[in-house]
């Protein structure tokens, strides 16, 4: 009796370091594109929290009245993203990931409805679900930054693959927890600027 071999998916940081036919060149080239997108979101996050209080008036207007549709377009493109990395390429989601997941694709059907019924009043609730998933976000990232870095420990709750299991890495800093750190407070103040309207 031939027993069929199952492939187990490799998880990214295995996948970088090997130069054969197993590494997915468009896992790798979607890696660095979130990579850069997330600094990019960090650097307008940086630029929107100063023009909060002051700053370009044109900024200001644009971000109020185009706010729930960017903070809309961040969600999908995170859910998008989240599902990629765990369906296509195969990393296994951890108890923290999938708290994240709950409140990022929460956040889709919030923001998409919202956006169908024109309805601004929303934005305080999007914000409390983005800045409780921002929280869970940046306990994950310091927890695989201080695994990476052997600081400290931090404990993991998780029953399955390990919290503190770093896929990605880039920068020396950027890990998933922190692309999605970044999703969730750019919504946050996306939102704050819908409801400044």
């Amino acid at each position: 009796m031939l027993r069929r071999q199952q492939k187990t998916p490799l998880p990214l940081k295995i996948l970088r370091r090997l130069d054969n036919a197993t590494v997915t060149e468009s896992a790798l080239l979607f890696t660095k594109i979130l990579s850069y997108l997330t600094l990019t979101g960090d650097v307008l996050l940086i630029i929107l929290a100063v023009f909060w209080f002051g700053g370009s008036p044109l900024l200001r207007s644009l971000a109020t009245r185009f706010g729930m549709l960017a903070a809309f377009l961040v969600v999908a493109a995170s859910a998008l993203g989240s599902l990629f990395y765990s369906e296509v390429i195969g990393t296994p989601v951890c108890d923290l990931c999938w708290y994240q997941r709950i409140f990022m694709y929460g956040l889709v059907l919030l923001l998409g409805t919202a956006l169908m019924r024109r309805d601004k009043t929303i934005a305080i609730y999007g914000i409390i679900f983005s800045l409780a998933g921002a929280a869970i976000a940046f306990y994950q990232w310091t927890m695989q930054l201080f695994a990476v870095y052997g600081v400290a420990t931090l404990p993991c709750p998780s029953t399955g693959p390990s919290c503190a299991t770093v896929y990605v890495f880039e920068f020396g800093f950027l890990t998933i927890p922190f692309m999605s750190l970044t999703a969730f407070l750019l919504t946050a103040l996306f939102l704050a600027y819908t409801r400044r309207a």
